[in-house]
């Protein structure tokens, strides 16, 4: 038994009107007589039994009965049925699921598949929609409305993100064996090679599409180190075939709305191959596009960032007698190296600055980025100036290695022991004898406005620009890029990963590719892309662009990954699909039949004149 419009219950409460109008009567009962004096001769009669005695009234309320129930209609279903079965449906939403299977494309033939499902549900089974791609959401909370999980299903779109089909349905797993979900149906075209087949025998299987037809675009490598210019940087476009047949397509690369390649290839069953793009002129973008007859098109498209030359002012802070060839050399032949003017250190240059002090030390309270090299020695026990010192070892996952370890000689001259601060990190260490002693540390890692590098041994002597010293010059640009001041640019981030909002104290307004509009309140740092394409974040009044692009690896890789010959892979097996919709009959016209009973009976206790007291 059930209620298909409960709601109507509420016209129940007109049963309280009924018994106030009835008890409201009987209160403005009025007899008109001649005299009293034969009235108190009279035995008293007996007390008047309640109004919940009145007949009448009670054949009132049975007549409202009916017409609520009639209102609300009521059914029975035939036959025995699990009732308030929850179904969980998992809709895959990552890239993948844009594949074209013929005319459609997986993702409209699970929506096909999911209706399908719905439509066979009973009444009161209840449905719930979540979506994954590069994680589990909530798409429809349990409901027994079936249009609106239709709405839903219409509504919803796969996103340019990874898969993480696997770890959902571990997750859902334990939903299902806590009770709060009794059967799921996983609507999914099962391209994630890590699927844990254990759980897939718990779950209904609805796979779409089976073509492993596609040709992507896997990477677009640019290397390029500090201080590079664009005409020096190396860039390659990574290709793969993932299909089990040849695949022809043409690749274009553009800079800046020029084209800078066009070629045409061919790559057998799995072949990949790397294209050199030809000597850039200028920075910005590199946009790459694949022109092929493959099944998936979000992964024909990448871009690259090529950075322009960062002009860097060093502010020199040095004894008059000291003697700076070796920085001129540089200065002469780095062309994005520049002198700032003498008092640069009283100033305090704004922009792109570092400071470099040789053989003094900086103020205490200095907030800028420093490099100091040769400081006086600190007296620290036998401490003084120490000769010579052989490289012992250093630390591989400092920032100061981010780019490149160098090449460096074994051995420097004139160490200066100072000791390091409590929250220094030491990049590289000397060995004296037996003695260990720090060579390079940096302090305040996490601060760039304060960040400073500490050389305890005369760089300079290994700055001369010769081939055998190569290693230190190497480390001498690595050590400016480590302090130069952030130089904001274009962003290249990943559909369904986690990206940093630009820095600041209001809330952060972003404009995606396809016209969707999101902000973001002041506490919130990050947030996660979910199409490829040009996003526009606005925070604190400064703008900033960041490019997105389409999940690679496993989701290039489209060809299903599901067993055949799993137990749960063939789900048009009977047993494991949904119950149809069992036939029910509605009692509508029954109570409507039964109140037009009641009524007619009041009726004629009416026009007999009848008293319904109940004495």
């Amino acid at each position: 038994m059930g209620l298909l419009e409960p709601s109507a219950l509420v016209f129940a409460s007109f049963a309280v009107l009924l018994w106030w109008l009835a008890w409201r009567e009987r209160r403005r009962r009025v007899r008109t007589v001649p005299a009293l004096f034969l009235w108190q001769a009279l035995p008293r009669p007996p007390a008047r039994r309640s109004s919940l005695r009145d007949w009448l009234l009670i054949l009132q309320l049975g007549t409202l009965a009916a017409l609520v129930l009639a209102l609300a209609r009521p059914y029975s279903e035939a036959g025995s049925h699990e009732a308030g079965t929850r179904h969980l449906l998992v809709l895959d939403l990552s890239a993948s699921m844009q594949a074209r299977e013929g005319e459609k494309t997986r993702w409209q033939l699970a929506q096909a598949r999911a209706r399908e499902y719905l439509d066979r549900l009973a009444p009161t089974d209840e449905v719930e929609l979540v979506g994954v791609a590069h994680r589990l959401q909530v798409l429809l909370p349990a409901t027994r409305d079936r249009e609106q999980a239709r709405r839903v299903l219409e509504d919803t779109a796969p996103y340019d993100s990874e898969s993480q089909l696997a770890t959902a349905l571990a997750e859902i797993s334990a939903w299902r064996q806590s009770g709060s979900v009794h059967r799921v149906a996983v609507f999914s075209d099962f391209a994630d090679p890590d699927l844990p087949q254990p759980f897939l025998e718990q779950f209904d299987l609805f796979p779409v599409g089976g073509t492993d037809q596609n040709l992507a675009i896997e990477a677009v490598q640019v290397t390029q180190h500090p201080w590079q210019a664009p005409e020096d940087v190396q860039a390659t476009v990574h290709l793969r075939n993932f299909s089990r047949r040849t695949q022809h397509g043409l690749l274009s690369v553009e800079s800046d709305g020029q084209v800078l390649l066009q070629s045409g290839l061919t790559l057998g069953s799995g072949e990949s191959v790397r294209v050199p793009l030809p000597r850039l002129k200028k920075s910005g973008w590199l946009v790459a596009k694949l022109a092929a007859d493959d099944a998936l098109a979000a992964d024909n498209l990448a871009w690259a960032w090529v950075a322009p030359p960062e002009p860097l002012e060093l502010c020199l802070v040095a004894p008059r007698q000291s003697n700076w060839p070796w920085l001129r050399a540089l200065l002469h032949s780095a062309s994005v190296l520049r002198a700032a003017p003498p008092d640069c250190v009283r100033e305090r240059a704004r922009g792109r600055t570092v400071y470099l002090f040789y053989r003094t030390l900086p103020p205490a309270s200095f907030a800028a980025p420093a490099l100091v090299i040769h400081p006086p020695p600190r007296e620290e026990g036998e401490g003084g100036r120490l000769s010579r010192a052989s490289i012992a070892d250093w630390d591989g996952s400092h920032p100061l290695w981010q780019h490149a370890l160098p090449d460096l000689q074994a051995t420097v001259e004139r160490v200066s022991l100072y000791p390091t601060p409590a929250d220094a990190s030491v990049a590289l260490w000397g060995r004296v004898q037996e003695r260990v002693v720090p060579l390079v540390w940096s302090v305040s890692g996490n601060d760039t406005a304060g960040r400073q590098v500490w050389v305890a041994f005369d760089l300079p002597g290994k700055l001369e620009l010769s081939t055998d010293d190569e290693g230190w010059t190497v480390f001498f640009f690595e050590t400016l890029a480590f302090l130069a001041p952030p130089n904001p640019q274009p962003s290249l981030w990943v559909a369904g990963r986690a990206a940093p909002l630009p820095p600041g104290a209001g809330a952060t307004r972003i404009h995606g590719p396809r016209q969707q509009q999101q902000t973001l309140g002041p506490e919130q740092n990050w947030f996660v892309p979910l199409w490829q394409g040009e996003y526009r974040l606005e925070r604190d009044e400064q703008v900033r662009t960041a490019i997105v692009q389409a999940a690679r690896g496993a989701e290039s890789d489209i060809a299903p990954k599901l067993a055949v010959t799993h137990p749960s892979a063939a789900s048009q097996q009977p047993a494991r699909r949904p119950a149809a919709v069992r036939p029910r009959q509605e009692w509508t016209t029954w109570m409507l039949a039964l109140g037009a009973i009641v009524l007619l009976v009041e009726a004629w206790a009416v026009s007999q004149g009848v008293r319904w007291n109940g004495h």
